[in-house]
């Protein structure tokens, strides 16, 4: 075989293994939350349009945009993110795309439809570049330090949700193998939590802990959560997995507790437990058994796009509440929690989404938090921002009437070791 050969072969290969990455995140039609942040980056950089984008071999394909209604397909070598998906940092910004020679003789740039325009590549699972998260403009821009670090935080979002949209896919054409594995690590003991404290913003004290499912494989590898928690959400397996990380959370409270006897934990709940018979008697069974008051556990309930508010619903929650739980919606106001959840649930709070948090310091953003803080006061609800990673964050979160704050200002999530 002759080194063209060989190379003509490799570049098969790369084309072939880049289509199977991209392919998962383009049969999936629910890209509402993707469209939201879209919407966030935009705002936050000040730019009027925002796309995310799937590269695969030849095309691009718009799969979430803001307030552009151009092509959903179209060819890659035509596209400002055909450069972007290559660059070594990642970032591509371009404040004047007609006066770079590099770019002048795009279609859209020609056509003086793209004349500014700041970009991040989206690395998938297997640490491809599948995509890009771009802001453009028609017209000419300067850009900052602070838009290319908005961006970056941006993009890691959009990895995230891009990770579930992935795995949902997978699901639909069945992940059996992955399931009865994730069954067996349920069964095994091996998913356990680890925990991120929740702050208190006046005092500056741990007041709870975030119970967060880790999955701790037999050679000590910990398992990327977003790999595995999908997987359990689309199947009753969260119903047990949940179980699981209640009871051992539970028990790490009891030892936490020792020396903070004041001390609460958050545990995630899927709201599958709210629309079964009995769900929420199985979760009041585990705490009492664990010898815990209700009043030391606040319960986030997770997956509530899905969430019909009905009659059942409605008493699950109001049982809990009269055992003494803390009742949390989480990842409020990121387009997925609805305000009829606010209307007919008896919660005891919420949680502001990080996609907000990491757009503080925009009008928008900062709009969007105060308000939230003022209608959770006005409710008599606590609020926490998630996602919290500068200072700044904090104090204008403080000052806009959030109450707790958690994020890796404080610290990644940690096991029960490093704390007790």
């Amino acid at each position: 075989m002759t080194p063209r050969d060989e190379l003509v072969i490799a570049r098969a290969q790369q084309a072939r293994r880049q289509h199977q990455l991209v392919e998962h995140y383009l049969f999936d039609d629910a890209h509402e939350r993707l469209d939201a942040t879209a919407a966030l980056t935009a705002k936050a950089l000040g730019f009027p349009f925002a796309q995310i984008n799937i590269l695969d071999e030849f095309y691009l394909h718009t799969i979430a945009r803001h307030r552009f209604g151009g092509l959903d397909t179209m060819p890659r070598d035509q596209t400002m993110c055909q450069f972007t998906i290559e660059m070594p940092n990642r970032i591509l910004a371009v404040g004047d795309l007609q006066a770079d020679p590099r770019f002048n003789h795009l279609e859209g740039v020609v056509e003086g439809v793209v004349r500014s325009y700041v970009g991040v590549a989206l690395t998938g699972r297997e640490g491809e570049r599948v995509g890009t998260l771009c802001v453009f403009d028609s017209d000419v821009r300067t850009i900052d330090a602070t838009q290319l670090e908005w961006i970056t935080q941006f993009g890691v979002i959009v990895e995230d949700q891009l990770e579930r949209v992935r795995r949902a896919t997978e699901r639909q054409i069945g992940d059996t193998v992955a399931t009865a594995s994730l069954s067996a690590g349920i069964e095994n003991g091996e998913i356990v939590p680890w925990y991120q404290p929740v702050v208190d913003l006046d005092t500056g004290h741990t007041v709870a802990y975030e119970a967060l499912a880790r999955w701790i494989r037999p050679d000590n590898e910990v398992e990327d959560p977003r790999r595995f928690l999908p997987l359990a959400e689309d199947s009753d397996l969260v119903l047990d997995l949940d179980h699981a990380i209640l009871r051992q959370a539970l028990a790490d409270l009891r030892t936490f507790r020792v020396a903070r006897p004041d001390l609460r934990v958050n545990v995630n709940i899927s709201t599958r437990h709210l629309e079964i018979d009995g769900g929420a008697a199985a979760l009041h069974q585990i705490v009492r058994a664990a010898e815990i008051p209700p009043d030391a556990v606040n319960l986030e309930l997770t997956e509530t796009r899905s969430l019909y508010v009905g009659n059942q619903v409605i008493a699950a929650v109001a049982e809990l509440r009269g055992h003494g739980f803390g009742v949390v919606l989480d990842d409020f106001g990121s387009g997925w929690s609805s305000l009829d959840r606010l209307l007919y649930l008896d919660i005891t709070g919420f949680k502001i989404d990080q996609a907000v948090t990491a757009a503080l310091g925009t009008p928008v953003a900062d709009a969007l938090a105060r308000g939230l803080a003022v209608l959770a006061n006005d409710l008599n609800l606590d609020t926490t921002i998630e996602g919290v990673t500068t200072q700044q964050q904090r104090e204008l979160a403080k000052s806009f009437g959030c109450r707790a704050a958690q994020g890796y200002l404080w610290t990644h999530p940690i096991p029960a070791s490093v704390i007790g």
